[in-house]
């Protein structure tokens, strides 16, 4: 009949990522649209946005001290190299309804606090104050790049999950990118920090993230920016759980990723990294998801070093998980370098 046709019509388009459902509570949080009515089912057509970037959609606000920046870019070798209008279409489906219009990118459909969620051709913005900042990812330059801005309030206890919603945003781009613009040649960047907030972007220049990368893997403390200044790494990267790892450590996980997986992580490779990880054993302490009872007994316990507290903290974890395989998944959810620790 033709609700079954229907029916069927509408779980392959949303299977196939053309359009996506909208919770009804979820409506008030986008403008422009209007309130739930009846039993209805409402559903986001990127095709069918038509609006173009408000001018006022990413301000100056000196209450952001947090500021992030990162470019997928093509190569700029073949002029027929650009994002698809389906890669558009897909990023706009996804960052809707799994990131902007839930708490948890793990739980898409749940809604969560994000407010304030904007969305036109090429992009979307949206606030969330459960971490004290905004979001915006936009395709800028015809189509020839991908650029994601972030900023938030200066929070201790909600500094981890803005980290974390970093590394997931650029994980999903890059995997949307590999499924429907596998051919494409691109180029990750980051944003220097004092450009993050420039808006409207009409040409962004960045650090080659490869380049980084390499500043990482000989502890170089800054690296030498377009302009020619010199650029700490802890204020372009805010953290990264590989920054302090040095080369020994980097390859030994390179290896891992590539031959043994599952091995459980040695007794000698946890020392050195409670050694690399000793000024940021709390950090680390949630990226390795350990409990925080333990956490709290570090932190009032006076006799141990930072070293102790952080192998106390990979102890722990080594007891429950262990494995190479756990241990690089953990630590790459946290980063931005996701994917390239097996590449160095």
């Amino acid at each position: 009949n033709d609700t079954s046709t229907s029916s069927l019509v509408v779980e392959y388009m949303l299977k196939m990522e053309f359009c996506s459902e909208i919770e009804r509570q979820s409506l008030r949080q986008i403008k422009g649209t209007n309130e739930a009515k009846g039993e209805d089912r409402y559903f986001f057509f990127p095709d069918l946005t038509k609006e173009k970037a408000p001018q006022d959609v990413w301000q100056e606000d000196s209450r952001y001290t947090n500021k992030f920046g990162w470019m997928l870019k093509c190569s700029e070798s073949d002029s027929t190299n650009f994002f698809t209008p389906r890669f558009l279409q897909v990023l706009l489906v996804r960052l809707t309804c799994r990131y902007a219009l839930t708490s948890r990118p793990d739980s898409p459909g749940q809604v969560g606090q994000s407010e304030g969620c904007i969305i036109w051709t090429k992009g979307i913005r949206w606030k969330d104050p459960n971490l004290m900042g905004e979001i915006l990812v936009e395709v800028i330059e015809q189509n020839t790049a991908v650029v994601v801005l972030m900023k938030c309030m200066h929070n201790e206890d909600k500094e981890m999950q803005f980290l974390k919603l970093r590394s997931s945003l650029i994980r999903e781009i890059v995997s949307i990118k590999s499924k429907h613009c596998s051919n494409l040649t691109t180029t990750q960047f980051l944003i220097h920090p004092e450009h993050v907030q420039q808006y409207p972007l009409h040409s962004v220049s960045g650090l080659p993230l490869s380049k980084v990368a390499s500043a990482i893997v000989k502890r170089e403390p800054s690296i030498v920016a377009s302009s020619g200044d010199f650029l700490r790494l802890s204020d372009l990267l805010l953290f990264d759980p590989f920054e302090n790892f040095g080369p020994k450590l980097l390859e030994e996980l390179s290896s891992s990723c590539q031959n043994s997986r599952e091995v459980k992580v040695p007794e000698s490779t946890l020392h050195s990294i409670s050694i690399a990880g000793e000024h940021s054993w709390e950090r680390l302490a949630e990226i390795l998801e350990v409990d925080k009872d333990l956490v709290s007994k570090l932190q009032m316990d006076t006799t141990k070093t930072k070293i102790e507290k952080c192998r106390s903290i990979l102890d722990r974890w080594s007891s429950r998980k262990g494995t190479y395989s756990q241990l690089y998944e953990q630590l790459s959810s946290y980063s931005v370098l996701t994917g390239m620790v097996c590449n160095m």
